[in-house]
């Protein structure tokens, strides 16, 4: 029999230490505590838009871009035709802007481009300090910083010289870049 007395003690004192177990599991859970964050996170947008008229903004990229629309259907040598040409950033973003030239020089055209404060201001008889002068069609490049929601218009003077034959013709087209600030 001692045994078995034996076997009740042990199985009162596992029976005990169980419940202290339980009892001090739910003592440490009274006093456990945390502390959580989370974060949330959006890209912000910017876009560079352009107009001819400086009223009606739109994206005009490479695939369909806009058309200047120069004072003049043919030109003879002497002539000098105007286009304004405006620049804008939307979204949350001021961005560097960089505009490359890509199209045929033709002997006899020029162009000058000036830097205007509204596209009223762009005619052949401008006196604004050109940003470059002289260029043809083919080269010509140009720098600016644009802050979100402020406008920018440059002028293109396009003059023919004594230079330019009869019945030919060149197109260019000027691609400005911008990356977001």
């Amino acid at each position: 029999m001692k045994q078995s007395t034996r076997s009740r003690k042990f199985k009162a004192i596992l029976a005990g230490g169980a419940v202290l177990g339980v009892g001090a599991a739910v003592t440490l859970a009274a006093w456990s505590d945390d502390q959580a964050a989370t974060g949330t996170f959006t890209a912000g947008t910017f876009e560079l838009q352009s107009s001819t008229d400086g009223t009606t903004w739109a994206n005009n990229g490479q695939s369909a871009p806009a058309t200047l629309t120069f004072d003049a259907g043919t030109l003879a040598p002497g002539d000098t035709v105007a286009a304004p040409f405006g620049l804008q950033v939307t979204g949350d973003y001021s961005a560097d802007v960089t505009m490359s030239t890509n199209g045929t020089a033709l002997a006899g055209l020029t162009y000058d481009l000036y830097e205007v404060t509204n596209p009223g201001e762009c005619t052949t008889g401008i006196t604004e300090t050109a940003v470059f002068s002289d260029s043809d069609l083919a080269t010509g490049t140009y720098n600016t910083t644009l802050d979100v929601g402020t406008p920018a218009f440059v002028c293109f003077v396009v003059t023919a010289s004594t230079d330019l034959e009869q019945g030919t013709s060149a197109s260019t087209t000027w691609t400005f870049d911008a990356a977001s600030k």
